[in-house]
């Protein structure tokens, strides 16, 4: 072998050398790149976790942690947003969901989240334009639909918020959420049996969520569909007997009293007054009850109580003298609702009741007086316009106690 031909040898031997040398750093350095990946993914399902258990301090370190070990991972970026969100810093939030390099098309939930920031901002239109934006951008994401259909209400605009969200429900097979959605707004637009409807489908795929049976329920006794009310907040009670809000409590006993079950309606009363001895709603409702059965000495008890109750609440002193009116004592059934009107002159029941008191006590002209006024506060108040007939009669129609508001709201 010549000395040139052991020379070219050795040179290549040392280039192979080299290069084999460089493919094992650049091998080294992608098993230590994907290794750093690996551990932030890692530390970014363990963020995410204390996140949902509201441990923010530990998930802040662990999310950060994730990002020095892989800062190009927008998903890191996001998941410190929210993190800063819920620790009230909108400044910052903004800041880090703003540091991810823009994209052609740009994060959903990048957009998303803007627009989070700027409700929390009380930026309401540029937050409407995030949401929207980012439904576009992910038509399957129910949370931005969602986001969508609240911002509207929350800027008032019910009408568009229910077309919004009837547009988007065959996208999604008609999802609970959707439906509960569909029912608030429902409820705000004063349709009440459809809100009910939607709240039923909602229930339907979540029979667990006690709100949801709840709000149907809520939503067939404000349609006035009573005895459908009386059911579902019998179901509702049955799961949850001793957490039942007081409002849906009431709201069992005046549905029992508008289908006539008095005597059902009186016990649960009774038993939501000795669980709340200052529950006026339910003692207002109490002696309407005890009137209904023409339990009069039990009626004026519970208008005793009320009074000492709340002596200035509206149609506590008007009841009284309702009461009193059917224990034939029109002279104090004149005062107590001379006083009621006192406290509210626009009380249109008020005005008939003392009409009544008036014609008892022989005085004809001052209870054309009061009809008259109860017609000018509502021009076509029945009870006012069949009273004012026939004011020339000694006796006066006896009042049925539904008369009487007995809202449990």
């Amino acid at each position: 072998m010549s000395k040139r031909t052991g020379i070219s040898g050795l040179l290549l031997l040392l280039l192979l050398g080299c290069q084999s040398t460089g493919t094992m750093q650049e091998s080294r350095q992608l098993a230590e790149k994907r290794f750093g990946q690996q551990k932030a993914r890692l530390k970014y399902v363990l963020a995410q976790e204390q996140l949902d258990r509201g441990q923010l301090p530990e998930s802040q370190k662990l999310i950060q942690e994730a990002i020095g070990l892989d800062p190009d991972e927008p998903s890191y970026v996001l998941l410190m947003t929210k993190i800063c969100l819920e620790q009230g810093d909108f400044v910052k939030a903004d800041a880090v969901v703003r540091s991810i390099p823009e994209t052609n098309p740009p994060l959903p939930e990048q957009v998303y989240l803007i627009g989070l920031i700027a409700e929390r901002n009380n930026q309401m239109e540029q937050a409407l334009q995030s949401y929207f934006r980012a439904s576009q951008l992910d038509s399957h994401k129910i949370e931005y639909v969602l986001a969508c259909g609240e911002i509207l209400v929350t800027l008032d605009r019910n009408e568009e918020a229910l077309s919004f969200v009837d547009s988007r429900l065959a996208d999604f097979n008609g999802h609970g959420r959707l439906q509960a959605l569909r029912g608030e707004i429902l409820i705000l637009l004063g349709r009440d049996r459809e809100a009910a409807s939607a709240f039923g489908a909602a229930a339907a795929q979540f029979p667990n969520d006690t709100n949801l049976l709840e709000s149907q329920a809520m939503a067939l006794y404000w349609a006035g569909d009573y005895a459908e009310a009386v059911a579902a907040l019998r179901a509702l009670r049955s799961q949850i007997h001793d957490t039942m809000p007081p409002h849906t409590s009431r709201a069992l006993a005046h549905a029992y009293m508008e289908i006539g079950e008095y005597i059902t309606a009186q016990t649960y009363l009774e038993e939501i007054t000795s669980r709340d001895p200052e529950d006026i709603s339910a003692w207002m409702l109490l002696g309407q009850c005890h009137l209904a059965q023409d339990h009069l000495d039990a009626a004026g008890e519970t208008v005793r109580r009320l009074v000492e109750l709340a002596p200035d609440k509206p149609g506590t002193l008007a009841l009284q003298g309702y009461v009193l009116l059917r224990k034939q004592q029109p002279a104090d059934a004149r005062r107590a609702l001379e006083a009621a009107l006192r406290n509210d002159p626009r009380d249109g029941l008020a005005w008939c009741l003392l009409g009544q008191a008036a014609e008892s006590m022989n005085q004809p002209q001052r209870a054309r007086e009061c009809y008259e006024r109860a017609l000018a506060l509502r021009d076509d108040d029945p009870l006012a316009l069949r009273l004012l007939q026939q004011v020339q009669q000694t006796q006066s129609p006896t009042l049925h106690p539904a008369a009487l508001n007995g809202s449990s709201d």
